[in-house]
């Protein structure tokens, strides 16, 4: 099953509405890329408005405050001794690179807003906080959080040089299907050890909700968004096909389309 579609045309990211026969509650998955046009932001932001519930991704920072206030930086005693600083590092340097780059050299790409799930849907923010991605980064062994980091930070080095050049090159190798490539299989033992922190391990509180909403609102004729990054939707909709759920309906929305001085 395709999730994410990209070509020589453009990148596409495959919308899916899921339902059990004879039960009214459906679920509306969107796997989501965080570069693209505004017109595809727009857009799920528009089909929002119109469910119940929004499962929406995002690490926070395991505090109560303002969510506007910005964190202290960190110091090396924090990098050594305290999680949260250790998570809010790791996440920095995944996000650093895109976030950098100016606007007016975008080429029409913007990173993803925080305000998607706007509207009147009830929105739930399942995620884990930086400081336990810093807790589960510090279970990888000392030598794969070398080469994890230096990955990370060579990524992230070469967005803030090379800027929109470097995300439409990503973009151009964001096709994914519901199995895993035979590049991710084959890929060096430091990524597995990654990806099971930054993915897998927050795939397990996602399916959490998802598991409660279908047994105390499943009898309700009520649709729910599911609208987090595309690497999390393999283990969405694994589940959800253990639990006989089918697709109903499906189609494509746009997240970038190439010029020909851009293909």
């Amino acid at each position: 099953m395709q999730i994410i579609e990209s070509t020589d045309f453009g990148v596409r990211s495959a919308v899916y509405r899921v339902r059990r026969r004879f039960a009214p509650l459906q679920f509306d998955l969107y796997p989501m890329l965080h570069v693209g046009r505004p017109e595809y932001y727009a857009e799920v932001q528009r089909r929002l408005r119109e469910v119940d519930v929004v499962i929406a991704e995002g690490i926070h920072d395991g505090t109560q405050g303002d969510a506007s206030d910005e964190p202290e930086a960190p110091g090396l005693r924090d990098l050594l001794t305290d999680a949260d600083a250790r998570g809010q590092v790791l996440v920095s340097m995944l996000t650093a690179g895109y976030q950098a780059i100016p606007a007016d050299q975008q080429h029409g790409l913007v990173v993803q807003p925080d305000d998607l799930d706007g509207g009147r849907a009830e929105v739930i923010r399942p995620d884990v906080s930086a400081g336990q991605i810093g807790e589960r980064f510090q279970t990888i062994s000392p030598v794969r959080r070398v080469a994890a980091l230096a990955a990370i930070g060579s990524v992230a080095v070469a967005q803030r040089l090379i800027g929109p050049r470097m995300t439409r090159y990503q973009l151009r190798h964001a096709t994914l299907d519901d199995q895993p490539s035979v590049a991710e299989i084959l890929a060096p033992d430091y990524l597995e050890h990654l990806t099971r922190v930054l993915i897998d391990e927050r795939d397990e509180p996602l399916l959490e909700v998802i598991d409660e909403l279908i047994e105390t609102r499943g009898k309700e004729d009520i649709t729910v968004a599911i609208t987090y990054g595309a690497r999390h939707m393999r283990a969405v909709i694994n589940h959800l096909y253990a639990q006989k759920f089918r697709v109903v309906d499906s189609e494509w929305l746009t997240v970038t389309s190439w010029t020909e001085d851009e293909q």
